[in-house]
């Protein structure tokens, strides 16, 4: 029984799995990122600090603009941890979005420098 894939706004019918083709992999790449910092997102620092800023930026998405609560708002890192890991605590690196603007922000290319950067990330030597 063909099923819609999970990607937001993504209307491509699929056999078996949660992903087309062209989001397989980029769902694959997130989710082995998250899960390299997932014990930083846990901490009490980040649900503070993440609190912080859902209220400065008015619980609004700071990309399109649209109210944001719960499990839609989303804080996004400007400049991603992997690529400057002291910013990842900095209210001025940090910015609420929405999760239909979070994938939009986020998966942006990146040059060969930033690739081998993130290849090589290491958050056990920050955390």
């Amino acid at each position: 029984m063909a099923k819609y894939c999970r990607q937001e706004g993504c209307r491509s019918l699929i056999e078996k799995g949660q992903y087309c083709e062209d989001h397989k992999r980029k769902h694959k790449v997130a989710k082995r990122y998250y899960s390299k910092n997932k014990s930083f997102y846990k901490t009490n620092e980040w649900k503070s600090v993440a609190d912080f800023i859902r209220y400065r930026d008015g619980y609004k998405c700071t990309v399109c603009g649209k109210p944001v609560f719960g499990r839609d708002s989303q804080v996004d890192h400007i400049k991603p941890i992997w690529l400057n890991p002291n910013l990842r605590l900095d209210v001025n690196n940090l910015r609420l979005v929405c999760s239909m603007c979070h994938p939009k922000v986020e998966y942006r290319p990146l040059n060969q420098n930033e690739l081998n950067l993130k290849k090589n990330y290491d958050p056990s030597e920050y955390f």
